[in-house]
């Protein structure tokens, strides 16, 4: 891998330096007040340092959700489903939208039921937000299940570039600020969109696209985008199209729908770890972070295999695969999570005494800081990463990392047990 990518020049300025900076006068303070401590102190503070560490590799890939995994449920994930298939996602998203709320509700209802003769205020303004979020929430399914499919062609401008030997297309939409040059080749393309507006072929309409989805635009709506363009200066991306025919029922479901699945997997799996936790089959701490680090790179060499079928150098939309890929991955992600996450604020009220406890939960916020920042700084560098390597290159990567650090520390188990001088 080239060093380039690992440790670009824009890394190391700005506001990293701060962040190491601070790094380094937290050690500085960590050292020195240990050193104060007795032995078995002393060494119950090196293990917590010992896990707040290999917290940070762990954080490392786990918060690529929010940057390499959204750029690729955005770009090379088929999010369309059609017909039945779009059923039965309407009716997974409803039971994942309805479920939970249908839960906090009736635990609202029985505070209710217990406070409100007390406080009557802070339930009444309760009431209110909670009906306000039904509201949405019914809102929104409605919407969902009212919506149709339409097929619609639109002009743009075809280029072609010359990608590892291979001749690559691209279409820019022709929009209304787009310039057309007598050496443009223009052509017809066809778009999907959907909408609960009832609408018919032929009929001309005006669309937007937003994190790879195109939305329709009614005439209100086209003039506030229109707008928000000349306010910030920009060039209108609104497209104009013609309907060529509607389509049987078909949902694109959004990027931010996957965020989801991370707490609906805690949702579904906490109380069984749980009641594991509670067994005779409770492991020790460093198997724990083992098998949560295993686990998580188990995700992405899952999700590496799915981005193996995209070729090097693919453009954003070329080729999409399968949504199972990201959502299998997001399940091994969150079962790590589990494994590993619920331990911190356990074991810095285990290990540490109580006039340093508040000092070290700060490093280790410290460190779930410093993994959300090397995660950026590395997420954010996959378009840069796909132009020279394969995707399945970057997510193996990300594999390597947390299986690496799993077995390291599964090994470093007896030491980290001296260590800890019989805390459990």
């Amino acid at each position: 891998m080239p060093q380039e990518f690992l440790f670009p020049k824009e890394t190391i300025e700005g506001p990293l330096v701060i962040v190491l900076i601070g790094i380094a006068l937290f050690i500085f303070l960590v050292a020195s007040r240990i050193s104060r401590y007795e032995t078995i102190v002393r060494d119950r503070m090196i293990a917590l340092i010992i896990f707040a560490f290999f917290t940070v590799l762990f954080f490392i890939p786990f918060e690529q959700a929010a940057t390499s995994m959204v750029l690729f449920a955005r770009d090379y994930t088929d999010r369309v489903l059609v017909g039945n298939a779009a059923l039965i996602y309407n009716i997974v998203n409803t039971l994942l939208t309805v479920g939970p709320l249908l839960i906090i509700s009736w635990v609202l209802y029985l505070l209710y039921k217990n406070t409100f003769k007390k406080i009557p205020g802070s339930n009444i303004v309760l009431i209110v937000c909670f009906t306000l979020v039904w509201g949405a929430v019914l809102w929104m399914l409605s919407q969902e299940y009212s919506s149709k499919a339409y097929e619609a062609e639109y002009q743009a401008i075809a280029v072609e570039k010359v990608v590892n030997g291979q001749t690559e297309i691209t279409y820019t939409p022709v929009t209304a600020s787009t310039v057309i040059q007598s050496t443009d080749n223009v052509v017809t393309q066809k778009l999907v969109f959907s909408t609960p507006e009832p609408l018919e072929a032929n009929q001309d309409v005006t669309v937007h696209q937003e994190l790879g989805k195109y939305i329709y635009l009614d005439s209100k709506l086209e003039e506030k985008v229109t707008a928000d363009y000349q306010k910030a200066n920009k060039d209108s991306q609104v497209v104009q199209a013609t309907i060529t025919q509607a389509l049987d029922k078909q949902v694109e479901i959004t990027v931010s729908w996957f965020s989801i699945l991370n707490s609906f997997f805690i949702i579904a799996f906490a109380s069984f770890f749980s009641k594991l936790w509670e067994s005779k089959y409770n492991p020790s701490p460093a198997y724990k972070f083992g098998f949560g680090l295993i686990v998580m790179a188990i995700g992405f060499a899952i999700l590496a295999y799915g981005a193996s079928a995209i070729p090097q150098g693919t453009a954003a939309g070329m080729v999409r695969v399968s949504m199972v890929w990201l959502i299998l991955a997001y399940f091994f992600h969150t079962i790590g999570e589990l494994f590993l996450s619920p331990l911190g604020s356990s074991y810095v009220s285990k290990l540490v005494p109580a006039r340093m406890i508040a000092f070290m939960f700060g490093m280790w916020y410290l460190a779930n800081a410093i993994g959300n920042k090397v995660a950026g700084s590395l997420g954010g560098l996959v378009g840069k990463f796909s132009e020279d390597h394969s995707l399945s290159d970057f997510f193996i990567l990300f594999a390597i990392i947390p299986a690496v650090a799993g077995v390291v520390i599964i090994l470093m188990n007896k030491l980290l047990k001296k260590l800890m001088h019989g805390v459990k």
